[in-house]
């Protein structure tokens, strides 16, 4: 009821009540300060209605089509050329077979590999030079191999035989090597062939492999003259040319004594 009374009186007294002073009834100077005035429904629905006519007017440019999501399914490791090279060099060592382009096996129908001309050349040339020189690579990987063996026997320098490789152990080791020694790759290479190691048949062989190959990285020949060679016995002579130039001992004892040494 207070509050009723003091807006009635305001009213009969003139006071506004935005400015905060009394409007005198018979005062001309001083007027009450306009405000503006909120805008009414009926302004702001037309001016949005003319806003969106302009808009449609405007040529919009066409809508890009979304490209189906393609589902991806994984049926296994990726492969590589580094993964074919070794399946290559298994089949020639385990079953007898020669060394066959990159696109399979030429007995399975169908097993071309998704795989670019490039790749294909790379892994034809790969598969080739390693078996060409695998007697040096095998020379490299036993000599390396020979530092971890050393002790327990009858003397402080003797060495005990390192056991055989598996298959699949001794086509990454002369795979890796080639490219180290060969190819001058950086040390990477390494960690290439360990984690090519862990999805195979060799994943528990992988320690192996990463410290063999990394021993490899630092290899270095042993520098023989002309005079070391000479001196050497016919089969000791026939042997060390074969590990270096990685021929076999049957075809250098032919041409040792038919050509010559040099």
């Amino acid at each position: 009821a207070v509050a009723h009374g003091v807006q009635g009186w305001q009213r009969c007294q003139g006071i506004d009540r935005r400015a905060g002073w009394a409007l005198q009834a018979g005062d001309k100077k001083t007027a009450a300060p306009s405000f503006p005035s909120r805008p009414s429904f009926a302004s702001a629905h037309a001016r949005s209605t003319k806003t969106r006519a302009l808009q449609a007017e405007k040529p919009s440019s066409p809508a890009r089509p979304s490209a189906p999501r393609s589902r991806r399914r994984r049926s296994g490791p990726p492969t590589s050329v580094r993964s074919l090279v070794l399946e290559q060099l298994l089949r020639v060592e385990e079953k007898g077979a020669f060394a066959a382009l990159a696109s399979g096996d030429p007995g399975a129908e169908g097993a071309a590999m998704p795989l670019s001309a490039q790749d294909r050349r790379d892994v034809t040339r790969l598969t080739s030079d390693i078996l060409r020189w695998k007697r040096k690579l095998d020379h490299i990987v036993d000599t390396v191999n020979g530092d971890y063996h050393r002790g327990g026997g009858a003397s402080k320098g003797a060495r005990r035989r390192p056991k055989p490789f598996q298959p699949s152990v001794r086509q990454l080791l002369r795979m890796g090597t080639f490219e180290l020694y060969f190819s001058r790759k950086p040390s990477y290479v390494v960690n290439e062939y360990v984690q090519l190691a862990k999805l195979t048949d060799a994943r528990k062989a992988a320690g192996l492999i990463n410290s063999v190959l990394r021993k490899v990285s630092t290899y270095e020949d042993e520098e023989r003259s002309e005079e070391d060679l000479l001196s050497m016995d016919r089969e000791d002579l026939v042997e060390c040319l074969g590990k270096e130039h990685s021929h076999p001992d049957w075809l250098l004892s032919r041409w040792v004594p038919g050509v010559g040494l040099k």
